[in-house]
């Protein structure tokens, strides 16, 4: 199955956020708001969103590590139908927000960011029931290197967990064809996109078919 297309807005308004998601159109599958904008405008960059994509998916990108079923509810009452779940937080959290988001027929993303076990937890998260598994870049450093995507881990989560995994972080141009020839689930770029001079143009070039990929593991 093809990879779903998802764009992280994060360091821009629910406005502009909502007018970019409405021109994407077929060429944006979920429209992700993003943990800075959901901190600077709260809910309302969730409606803005659902607003603008109504019938898509809505993410709210929460990273809920405490008080799961309120920050859940508060999302699906925005109208968002995925929600983000940091993986390290407890198990009783994390059963907390698949049971709430489930009941309402809403998706949960684990996010594996920060973990040191990220194999051993991954089977754990498998238990409790989550949709997917969220894999992240490592940051840019401050020598300003770029972020570095962990693809062998994406080809072990693959092998031996079986959840859908979303890569996120550092996709761009030159690295779109290694990632989809990892099978995601859901690609998610932010800057590739958003700080293109032609935002909507740049989210049409990043879905065209690239060339073949051979990857080394």
């Amino acid at each position: 199955m093809a990879a779903l297309f998802q764009i992280a807005f994060d360091n821009v308004t629910s406005v502009v956020a909502a007018d970019l998601a409405t021109r994407m159109g077929d060429d944006l599958d979920w429209a992700e708001a993003g943990t800075p904008l959901i901190a600077s405008e709260g809910m309302a960059a969730v409606r803005a969103l659902r607003m603008a994509v109504a019938g898509k998916r809505v993410v709210a990108d929460l990273k809920i590590i405490d008080s799961g079923k309120q920050l859940v509810t508060l999302a699906l009452d925005a109208g968002a139908n995925v929600v983000t779940v940091l993986g390290c937080a407890d198990d009783v959290v994390i059963r907390e927000v698949v049971t709430t988001a489930h009941a309402r027929g809403a998706l949960v993303a684990a996010d594996l960011l920060g973990l040191d076990d990220e194999i051993g937890r991954a089977h754990e998260l498998a238990f409790l029931e989550v949709d997917y598994l969220t894999v992240h870049a490592s940051a840019a450093n401050e020598s300003g290197q770029a972020r570095i995507i962990p693809f062998n881990l994406i080809a072990i989560l693959n092998e031996h967990v079986g959840l859908p995994l979303i890569v996120a972080g550092g996709v761009d141009h030159a690295n779109m064809a290694q990632v989809l020839a990892c099978n995601p689930a859901v690609v998610v770029a932010g800057s590739a996109v958003l700080k293109a001079n032609d935002p909507i143009q740049a989210l049409k070039d990043l879905r065209r078919e690239p060339r073949q990929f051979e990857v080394t593991l």
